[in-house]
């Protein structure tokens, strides 16, 4: 066998051609989603009864899903791959030699003497050798031919690994279909026929001159004077069947078919069609030949189907004779029958009730995917006619206006063309990952252009993307009207919006119900084919009230409006917002908006909103930032005009404004109460009301940041006393006060202590917290990291400050309890912190004499190590005189008392020496300033 060497072309995506002109047959089926092969299919294990799924040949062409690297071993130095332009080419050429094989095979052997068809007819001896040639290089590639691993969906090129793949399964069938069996036997085996004389006998005869004919003589034959014909043994026609084998090349057909419907290259009615009618038009075509077949093989009797009607055939060319095989083969497939071919010798009853079942199961395949096409489209016309109905009811009932009944049928028809494209329904099928890159590609240049999105973050506008729908409006639409509650923020992506007052003009309409639109010259006709289907027909037609042109409605689609007031107002076209003010401020809608073409809007809906609050604060900051910076450059280009009119003195108003104009705007938040009571008297209409807005929105906005700040605080205080270091240097990030409180005070700081939160104490000491900060107890952090034992607490704000003294009141029963209870480790905790060892208790006893009155020798000598007053003295029976010693000696405390003893003794010699140093200073004085006067 010779090696065919094959060039792959080079390509500029890795798999012999260009991404951009891949043909249709370079899209192969995933797995998951094929549709299930048919039992003609030959995938699968050998001696399996269940068909399995396409795991064999082609599932390496998903050009979507191939690896741009394909996996090869280092001696595979020659892969054709799948997606190449010269391999699908022939991979095509392959299918068409399939099928045009699948034709001619069963004429030959039907109409032709085997003999003949072999040796002497060069178009027979030509399909043969090509067939065989064409299939066998098919062969040969396949063994060089890379796939697809179903499970990894990686391209494997490794040649020993297809090679193998090959070899395991499908080279078997393919050598079969290939190899032309029938013609070597029969080459190989002269003897099966033989020659001889005879002259062609009149079938139309009766019985014995049919049964003097050659047995197997062509009743096509023409009279013709005697000569040499080849007789056919029984054995040559049957071996003459294995040519039916080739037949087996077909399943490259159902991979044709099957790459069509996913390439979208013809679309599905045009393709269902055209494949059904193939299926049919080859049923049909080899069952007609195999009638003809069995008739020769029962060597034309006479009651055979072919015998009965003898003279149809008696000396008419091959194609007649054809023709009559067809008819019975179709006259039996629609089960219509006909009384002249019908099967009457049990062959022709057994291969009629073959072919009769084979019909029904292809019948119900063509019916089922006929019906399929058709309900579908039904389905959304039934659903459309249906919401039709009910709208003619409903509005019949209650009477709706005319324009508002128009407009709720353009808003039907709008959605039933449109919804098939709406991107929630055809994004729906793919993972979040291609839906946020689809989303970006959409809709994220918009939305940065928008100046409400200034300088948010990319993170946060893909969320807002994701949270948002489309929705499409026809012209001339109301969208909101004057003091609706927006529930929903509004972006226009295409066509264009009017922002205007609610008043307008009487209604303009024609008699024949077209509007115009001054806007944008283009009008609106209500007598299109679909919308003059979905009005009602019936003889009762219901009045509409033409006076009625102030209608309302919801915020879905209001109705249509008047021509002669559409020329006023703001208009607002893509990238450009409507109803922000009354969503971040919770006011009613201050105007109305209409639509002024055929509009697609963005909606944020509340409930994102109210989720991004807390997850991307800062960004939706920045929203209401950009906000408040619009409305005031509006209020500025409205009331500029009026500030140029006013005279130029030094303490005129527009001077007195001038620090709050900046860069085209009017910061109105800090104006004082003069200057805003002087503008209110210079403004009227428009101008005012873009005024009285703009204090809406500042003090909206003041709130919500006062909200916003609590809920931080809230979440602040929440996370310093859980330990979370992350969320809490996140909000001291994002501009939160290490030392904000809460509604007690209490900070951070303090509830970390507390908490003994050692690692976040570090965070805010770092971030310059108020160590010394009291809460509306008047303790501070402190005292709550000594209370509730957190040394490691206790040493950090001690090294960073903080001290008790400034909470002597708050800790001072603590502290006497610690000697009450002999707890000398708290006790010298409040020491160690700074607690004034001299405090009192409401008596006026200080600790050492509670201590000292217990006999808790312990706690007095720490109180002396700490600068307690020995000879400090309280208050006993509204009399001033006991000192610690006393109350020892009243206790018989006889340690304390030896232990104060000589302490008492020192303090009261060192206070004799002072007081003696300061009479004698006192002295020197009185005498020093009398010898100088």
């Amino acid at each position: 066998m010779n090696r065919i060497n094959v060039i792959f072309p080079e390509s500029d995506d890795g798999f012999g051609t260009k991404a951009s002109k891949l043909t249709p047959s370079s899209q192969i089926v995933d797995l998951e989603i094929a549709q299930p092969r048919k039992l003609h299919d030959i995938y699968g294990n050998k001696g399996d009864a269940q068909v399995r799924p396409h795991k064999g040949r082609y599932e390496d062409e998903d050009e979507d899903n191939v690896n741009p690297n394909p996996r090869k071993s280092s001696g595979s130095t020659f892969v054709i791959m799948p997606t190449a332009i010269w391999y699908q080419r022939f991979w095509y050429g392959v299918v068409l030699y399939a099928l045009l094989t699948s034709v001619v095979e069963p004429v030959k052997i039907a109409f032709y003497p085997s003999q003949v068809s072999i040796q002497s007819n060069a178009f027979f001896s030509f399909m043969e050798i090509s067939a065989t040639l064409i299939f066998f290089i098919d062969i040969v590639l396949k063994f060089f031919l890379a796939y697809q691993n179903p499970i990894s969906k990686e391209m494997i090129a490794d040649r020993r690994s297809i090679q193998s793949r090959y070899l395991s399964f499908l080279f078997w069938f393919d050598v079969v279909f290939m190899f032309p069996w029938a013609a070597v036997i029969l080459s190989a085996n002269p003897g099966l026929y033989s020659f001889q004389s005879y002259i062609t006998a009149d079938m139309s005869s009766n019985i014995s001159s049919m049964s003097s004919m050659s047995p197997m003589q062509p009743p096509l034959a023409p009279s013709t004077p005697a000569m040499a014909q080849p007789v056919e043994s029984s054995t040559a026609l049957y071996i003459s069947l294995l040519s039916l084998l080739k037949l087996g090349r077909l399943y490259n057909l159902f991979d044709l078919f099957n790459r069509l419907d996913l390439s979208m290259t013809v679309d599905m009615a045009t393709l269902t069609i055209l494949r059904n009618f193939l299926y049919v038009l080859l049923s049909c075509h080899w069952f007609g030949c195999i009638f003809f077949f069995t008739a020769r093989m029962e060597q034309f009797v006479f009651d055979s189907w072919v015998g009965r009607n003898s003279y149809r055939f008696e000396g008419q060319p091959i194609s007649v004779q054809y023709l009559y095989s067809l008819y019975v083969a179709v006259v039996n497939f629609t089960m219509l029958g006909d009384s002249d071919f019908y099967a009457n010798s049990p062959v022709e009853s057994l291969l009629m009730c073959i072919y009769l079942m084979y019909g029904t199961i292809l019948t119900a395949y063509i019916l089922g995917t006929v019906t399929v096409l058709m309900v579908k489209g039904d389905k959304r016309a039934k659903v459309f006619r249906d919401r039709i109905m009910m709208l003619n009811e409903f509005s019949s009932r209650y009477q709706l206006p005319e324009e508002l009944d128009i407009a709720l049928r353009q808003h039907l028809n709008l959605h039933y063309t449109n919804e098939h494209v709406s991107d929630s329904k055809i994004l729906a099928a793919y993972p979040s990952a291609i839906n946020r890159r689809v989303l970006s590609y959409l809709y994220l240049e918009p939305i940065q252009r928008c100046s409400l999105f200034h300088n948010c973050k990319r993170k946060f506008l893909n969320a807002v993307m994701g949270a948002c729908r489309t929705e499409m409006f026809m012209p001339n639409i109301q969208l909101l009207s004057e003091g609706d509650i927006v529930a929903d923020l509004y972006m226009v992506i295409s066509g264009g919006v009017l922002i205007c007052s609610e008043k307008r003009s009487g209604d303009t309409s024609n008699r024949d119900g077209n509007r115009s639109n001054e806007t944008n010259g283009s009008i609106l006709s209500l007598n299109t084919p679909s919308l003059m289907a979905s009005m009602p027909h019936n003889g009762s037609s219901k009045r509409y009230s033409r006076s009625s042109a102030g209608f309302g409605g919801g915020s879905g689609g209001r109705g249509s409006r008047g021509s002669t007031s559409m020329g006023n107002g703001e208009k607002r076209g893509p990238s450009q917002c409507f109803g922000e003010v009354a969503f971040f401020t919770d006011t009613p809608q201050p105007d109305a908006v209409w639509t002024t073409s055929l509009v697609r809007v963005l909606v944020f809906p509340r409930r994102a909103y109210d989720g991004f609050i807390n997850t991307f604060s800062s960004n939706v900051r920045k929203m209401l930032t950009n906000l408040k910076g619009d409305c005031e450059k509006e209020l500025f280009a409205e009331i500029h005009e009026v500030l140029d009119l006013l005279p130029r003195t030094p303490h005129d108003l527009y001077s007195r404004l001038s620090p709050y104009m900046q860069d085209g705007s009017l910061v109105t938040i800090d104006l004082p109460e003069r200057e805003m009571e002087e503008l209110r008297h210079l403004l009227s209409g428009s101008q005012l009301k873009h005024l009285e807005r703009m204090q809406i929105i500042n003090s909206s906005i003041a709130a919500f940041y006062a909200k916003l700040e609590a809920q931080n605080v809230i979440e602040f205080l929440d996370a310093a006393s859980k330990g979370d270091e992350k969320t809490v240097k996140k909000l001291l990030k994002q501009g939160l006060s290490a030392s904000c409180a809460d509604y007690d005070k209490r900070t951070a700081l303090m509830v970390a202590a507390q908490e003994g939160r050692a690692d976040v104490l570090r965070i805010l000491v770092q971030y310059k917290a108020n160590v010394h900060a009291l809460d509306i107890f008047g303790t501070n952090a402190l005292v709550g990291a000594v209370r509730y034992n957190h040394p490691g607490s206790t040493a950090i704000l001690l090294a960073a400050g903080c001290s008790l003294k400034d909470c002597t009141m708050t800790i001072k029963t603590d502290v006497i309890m610690s000697i009450v209870d002999k707890d000398i480790q708290k006790l010298t905790d409040y020491l160690s912190a700074g607690a004034d060892p001299n405090m009192s208790d409401h008596t006026g006893s200080s600790l050492l004499h509670i201590a000292a009155g217990q006999g808790y020798l312990d706690a007095v000598e720490l109180l002396v190590d700490f600068g307690a007053n020995v000879l400090i003295e309280d208050r006993c029976n509204d009399a001033w005189g006991s000192m610690p010693i006393h109350n020892a000696k009243r206790m018989n405390a006889h340690e304390v008392v030896a232990y104060l003893e000589p302490l008492v003794e020192k303090a009261l010699g060192e206070r004799v020496e002072s007081d003696t140093k300061a009479c004698t200073s006192v002295e020197k004085n009185k005498f020093g300033n009398h010898v100088f006067s």
